[in-house]
């Protein structure tokens, strides 16, 4: 498909791998060219490598996929408590190997609080399918639940990296087994475009008027480039718990400080009236893992006055906002907003 604009245009070229994964290829060149016989000449021709190149990919697997910054590796990222740890195999599972789009690798930040592995985890590696893609980090630091982000930043070591790009999610959501293709796709359009997004699948927002933000919640996954994240992300350790427990909030907020979009996924949108992902957009076995759901979470976190945990149960998504609010509170009056 060639589509025109007033000083470009972009050619998406796409075709379906044998194990019907999909390839795009987005191509920009100028509209004088594309009126020239030249022009069409060239693309022709670099079409024809393009499509040389997909099939010899095809014959070596996925194959490698490049933005204007070179080959990108493409990582997952999460983390979980000591409550939780020893019930998240079906998660991590369905991350190694169960996913479309074959991750260079998968980060589960465990924090200094976790002494022991399950067996199971210990030997993960060598009964998965894809031996050797799940690291554990073990933190010195624990940045609370916003490690499953800046783990992966600071103890994988993608911190600053143009071609690396972070999925991150939580560990208690069977993902759909297409979900971090559909993230790749959407950031090598964006990059295309000369966009610096973060996409994810749960868009929302909270407060008013200048108050307004909006935000990302990594239940649904999210996907942004680590060069693109500041480092101003790493200061949650110093702040109350209601800033350290709200980290979709302390995430995206710092996101669009440094002029990072927030943007839903073009296919797999949470349909919140409903309460799931539609498995016509995010594919089937999207959804929450009930086992796991309700172990100490965040979203039934409740702070107290004093601005630390009051209890870890009892909250439902009202008290969760009520969180994001107040740490908005706290940045406001510490200049940082």
């Amino acid at each position: 498909q060639v589509g025109t604009c007033k000083c470009s245009c972009l050619v998406a070229l796409r075709c379906t791998s044998l194990v019907d994964r999909p390839w795009v290829f987005l191509l920009r060149t100028s509209d004088e060219a594309m009126s020239k016989p030249s022009g069409l000449g060239a693309l022709a021709a670099v079409a024809v490598l393009l499509f040389w190149n997909v099939g010899k990919a095809l014959a070596d697997g996925f194959g490698d996929v490049e933005t204007g910054q070179g080959q990108i590796r493409v990582v997952f990222s999460l983390t979980t408590i000591p409550t939780r740890i020893a019930k998240i195999q079906r998660v991590l599972k369905a991350i190694v190997d169960e996913q479309t789009y074959p991750l260079d690798a998968v980060y589960l930040a465990v924090p200094p609080t976790v002494t022991d592995l399950p067996k199971w985890l210990e030997e993960f590696n060598a009964t998965c399918r894809r031996p050797g893609i799940l690291k554990v980090l073990r933190m010195a630091v624990d940045y609370g639940p916003s490690s499953k982000l800046l783990a992966a930043l600071a103890g994988g070591g993608e911190s600053g990296s143009s071609t690396t790009l972070i999925v991150y999610g939580d560990d208690d959501v069977m993902y759909g087994r297409d979900i971090v293709e559909q993230h790749v796709q959407a950031q090598l359009a964006a990059s295309a475009a000369g966009r610096r997004v973060a996409f994810g699948s749960r868009k929302i927002a909270i407060g008013g008027g200048q108050r307004r933000e909006e935000l990302l919640e990594a239940t649904g996954t999210i996907s942004v480039f680590a060069s693109v994240v500041p480092q101003t992300v790493f200061q949650i350790s110093s702040l109350p718990a209601a800033c350290r427990l709200s980290d979709d909030y302390w995430i995206s907020h710092n996101l669009l400080s440094a002029g990072v979009e927030l943007d839903a996924l073009p296919r797999c949108v949470y349909d919140f009236h409903r309460g799931v992902w539609p498995e016509s957009l995010c594919g089937a076995s999207f959804h929450a893992l009930l086992s796991v759901q309700h172990i100490d979470a965040l979203s039934e976190t409740v702070i107290g006055a004093d601005g630390e945990v009051e209890r870890r149960s009892g909250g439902d998504w009202r008290e969760q906002l009520s969180r994001y609010s107040r740490c908005q509170d706290i940045l406001l009056s510490k200049d940082e907003l």
